[in-house]
């Protein structure tokens, strides 16, 4: 069988991917749970602070409670409160770093696509810390992603079972520059969707490439 050399396979070869599913899964499931945890523990930071200031301090009366044995109580769950508290930050934080190191991850299994916004994956990373400038890179690190995952498919000829959701990317770099509502809907809703659809794409094209 005749071998085929580098002018024969064109832009293919120079847009194969040298990395492992993992490049991706591992970063993907640090931020999965880091960010299930900082929503569960906070959710459950406020259920009891709740119940302690509305619920359990107007139940207490001076006359028929023990006030020793509500007060140890109620420092018993405002500890607890702390504890979820801490864990829940340590969860956020944990959250932001990965889903940094998965961005970072994205554009480098794309890089050798032409034509990207963003020169680098380190450019797309660190520009984002950028004072005021970050407001308009938020959009090349996030949304032209989705975009130049569509170009590298569209560049390397590859077929992949998964999109890229370019409207929900673009979404979401819209709503981190709302405040309140926008931040909580591209936080809680909108990043999701964009984190799981980038790591499928990136999947895609790894499994594609190497395969």
């Amino acid at each position: 069988m005749e071998s085929l050399d580098e002018n024969q396979l064109g832009d293919k070869i120079k847009l194969l991917v040298p990395y492992k599913e993992s490049y991706i899964k591992t970063p993907f499931n640090v931020w999965k749970f880091s960010f299930i945890g900082y929503l569960v523990l906070g959710a459950i930071t406020g259920l009891i602070m709740l119940y302690a200031e509305f619920i359990m301090m107007p139940s207490y009366s001076a006359s028929d409670a023990d006030w020793d044995s509500y007060y140890n109580s109620y420092r018993t769950m405002a500890t607890f409160a702390q504890m979820s508290l801490v864990l829940g930050v340590v969860g956020f934080i944990l959250s932001i770093i990965f889903a940094l190191i998965l961005l970072f991850r994205n554009w480098k299994v794309i890089g050798s696509a032409k034509d990207l916004s963003a020169a680098s994956a380190g450019q797309a990373v660190g520009f984002l810390f950028i004072p005021i400038f970050s407001v308009y890179w938020i959009f090349i690190a996030h949304w032209k992603l989705s975009e130049g995952q569509e170009k590298f498919i569209s560049q390397s000829g590859i077929t992949t079972s998964n999109s890229p959701k370019k409207g929900v990317a673009l979404a979401y770099c819209i709503c981190t520059l709302v405040p309140y509502l926008g931040q909580a809907a591209a936080w809680l809703v909108l990043g999701p969707i964009k984190e799981v659809n980038q790591k499928n794409v990136s999947l895609d094209i790894i499994r594609a490439s190497n395969g």
